[in-house]
């Protein structure tokens, strides 16, 4: 299966772990998966997840189009190439 992979590299962001791209992404990869990474730094994105706190709210309004209009620039230059999500045939 194609797969297009956004994610940051753990769920935690008060400290830097690759815990999410150990147990996802490279899973994903060992499973035979030919996943296509999101290429973008997420981590601040990930740091300010909190709408209720005014300064992460600005922060999001700014960032949220920024981010969602590469994913998609990213989704679709990858869709050029082949299907994202095409299962393979037995």
């Amino acid at each position: 299966m194609r797969i297009f992979y956004a994610s940051n590299t753990s769920p935690n962001a008060t400290f830097q772990s690759d815990l999410w791209r150990q147990n996802l992404y490279s899973s994903l990869v060992s499973l035979g998966h030919d996943v296509i990474e999101f290429d973008y730094d997420l981590y601040e994105t990930f740091q300010n997840v909190v709408s209720d706190d005014p300064r992460q709210r600005s922060f999001i309004e700014v960032n949220r189009p920024k981010v969602s209009a590469e994913l998609l620039r990213q989704i679709k230059d990858a869709r050029r190439l082949e299907p994202v999500l095409r299962q393979e045939q037995s």
